[in-house]
């Protein structure tokens, strides 16, 4: 399982109802107030003899002792005698009435041997541990086992003190078994060591309650089981069961220890019963997380196993649970990848939740009237990867589609600005790279200020780059100019530059007879705006509307400085070019009162670039 399936699984199973506790578990527990009461652990084994006896003699079924006793009692009087005459030397003489009882484990074993008990061993899988010299196996016999290789290796064990060993015939393993993440949702019912088959704890008290020795194995095609007593088993092939944890906390029949050792509980209440004794105080460290207990005591793990055993309410995943995953995962992703061609990504975006309700609803309610699992987490992981796969790729092809248009209607935009200003070369041929010059100018002088963070929501990237575009339209209107006009190779007269100065607001309104239709973000604003206020001047002296400072358009601000550089240092029909200097002068006698200031300014601080660009471009 991954971490995403025990999520599922933890929900799913916490949803099931509970099925009422069986009455046959019942839980002796050495808690928190009993060993406030009788003394803190290890107890005297005479104590915890006579709380065993107390048990047996009131007719328990079997008795599961959930803690190894790996070590002699230090307690018993013999080996404190012992220890005094090692330590000190000193001999201590017993009254002759005590010599009777000097054996704590003596006594433990004679109690072991007259009941229906069940000892506990602990595997390590870890080499030489623990010796196994002085411990007595308790295997089971399986019958039908084909796979018990599968199950988990042990190498060493800790296992009772021989006294206890030999005085009882049944006994079992207490070895948890969490998952990755910390939370116990299965428990190894068998573990191979040294080729034989050990039973766990829980396994075999029930076994020694119904008087079974024997396990017998059961392969079907929806995998392992085990039969004890006529009940099943489901069986992973690793030896292990998934119990259900129920909801409610201490739902079995608990008793407190220091009830039962000191004759607080009625008599007959064992009767029959299969009684587990373990402990739930804090300082035991036998505590788990579940998905239902963030602390659940090990001697109530074990008593779940009984309960689910009696009820059958074991939680299952079939061996064939991995194919119809498989078949689910590739039929769910057909059915995703067909209608993510038919539908568009945020329709199916919108059915997708209900595909996924469809999916965890079955998983959910065969799980619950058939205790089968079949995990939902990987046709959802399916579902949900192919989806973000396809509306990715469905993404990129129209990115690209867009990406194709907006270049398409980029180029076209291109033509058409093109087209327009071709119109006014053919009109006054020796302005052609004019147009390419003042369009760069414009460019370096707008990123320069940009880059100062002046005019920040004039001089965005995208509105630099239409102004850039927009340059090359700043003397269309020169098309509606007399010839004799506007190639005149001498001084015009006043008459002539009055009609001369109208190109700019011909311009404007031939570019606005371009536009119409056009949205109002057209790219065509910025070149009409250029056209009518590229000789306006910074004081208000220019035309055609006289406007000043900041009420002319940037963009005109900046195509007049540009323009009237390059006319400078430009040959024309009737004049010589000008040296950069020289213009370079002109420019700067005309800040704040032609130019604008800040554009004048930062026209000096590249003046490199633009000797660049003048050179790059210059006329043939």
């Amino acid at each position: 399982m991954t971490k995403i399936d025990y999520k599922i699984y933890d929900i799913m199973t916490n949803l099931v109802p509970d099925k009422a506790p069986s009455d046959l578990v019942y839980i002796v527990d050495i808690d928190d107030a009993s060993l406030q009461e009788v003394g803190q652990w290890p107890w005297p084994r005479y104590k915890m003899a006579q709380m065993l006896q107390h048990i047996a003699q009131d007719g328990a079924a079997s008795v599961g002792i959930d803690s190894v006793f790996a070590e002699e009692d230090r307690t018993s009087l013999k080996n404190i005698k012992k220890t005094f005459l090692d330590d000190f030397g000193i001999d201590i003489e017993l009254p002759s009435s005590v010599r009777g009882l000097t054996d704590n484990d003596g006594y433990m074993a004679y109690v072991l041997s007259q009941g229906p008990f069940v000892l506990s061993n602990f595997f390590t899988f870890e080499d030489n541990v623990y010796s196994d010299q002085s411990c007595t196996f308790n295997p089971v016999k399986i019958y039908g086992m084909t796979g018990a290789e599968d199950f988990y290796e042990a190498k060493g064990i800790l296992c009772n003190i021989p006294q206890f060993s030999g005085a009882v015939a049944s006994a079992g393993f207490i070895n948890a078994l969490p998952d990755k993440d910390g939370i116990m949702r299965r428990l190894p019912l068998l573990i191979n060591y040294k080729y034989a088959v050990y039973p766990n704890l829980s396994l075999m008290s029930y076994m020694k309650a119904s008087g079974e020795s024997d396990i017998e194995v059961e392969n079907s095609f929806s995998g392992m089981y085990i039969l004890v007593n006529q009940k099943k088993v489901p069986l992973n092939r690793d030896g292990t069961v998934l119990l259900n944890f129920n909801n409610d906390k201490k739902r079995y029949r608990y008793f407190s220890a220091s009830d039962v050792l000191f004759e607080r509980v009625k008599n007959d209440t064992f009767r029959g019963k299969i009684v587990l004794v373990g402990s739930s105080a804090a300082g035991m460290n036998d505590l788990h997380s579940t998905s239902t207990q963030a602390y659940c005591p090990g001697v109530e793990v074990h008593a779940t196993f009984v309960d689910n055993l009696i009820n059958g309410t074991f939680f299952r995943v079939p061996s064939w649970s991995g194919f119809i995953g498989f078949l689910s995962m590739m039929g769910w992703g057909l059915i995703i990848s067909f209608f993510s061609g038919k539908l568009r990504s945020v329709m199916l975006l919108m059915i997708l939740p209900a595909v996924l309700a469809v999916i965890v609803g079955f998983s959910y309610v065969l799980l619950r009237y058939t205790n089968v699992y079949i995990s939902p987490a990987g046709t959802i992981m399916t579902i949900s990867v192919t989806w973000l796969i396809l509306t990715s790729l469905n993404y990129y092809i129209e990115e690209r589609r867009v990406l194709i248009r907006t270049r398409m209607l980029s180029e076209t935009q291109g033509a058409t600005i093109r087209s327009m200003a071709s119109v006014a070369e053919t009109r006054d041929p020796e302005t052609g790279g004019h147009i390419f010059r003042t369009q760069h100018y414009v460019r370096a002088l707008a990123e320069h200020l940009a880059s100062k963070g002046l005019f920040k929501d004039e001089l965005t990237k995208e509105k630099i780059e239409l102004i850039y575009m927009s340059t090359p339209l700043h003397d269309v209107g020169k098309v509606g100019i007399p010839d004799e006009i506007l190639l005149k190779p001498g001084k015009l007269t006043d008459e002539e530059f009055t009609i001369m100065k109208t190109h700019a607001a011909l311009g404007a309104e031939i570019i606005k007879r371009a536009e119409f239709g056009m949205s109002e973000s057209s790219f065509l604003r910025y070149a009409g705006s250029i056209a009518l206020s590229h000789h306006e001047k910074w004081d208000g002296t220019g035309y055609p509307n006289s406007l000043k400072e900041d009420e002319i358009p940037l963009c005109g601000r900046l195509m007049a400085v540009a323009d009237v550089y390059d006319a400078l240092i430009s040959r024309r029909h009737y004049k010589d070019p000008m040296p950069h200097e020289q213009a370079a002068s002109i420019i700067m006698m005309g800040r704040g009162t032609h130019f604008d200031p800040q554009i004048v300014d930062a026209f000096f601080e590249i003046e490199e670039k633009i000797i660049s660009i003048a050179t790059r471009y210059k006329d043939d």
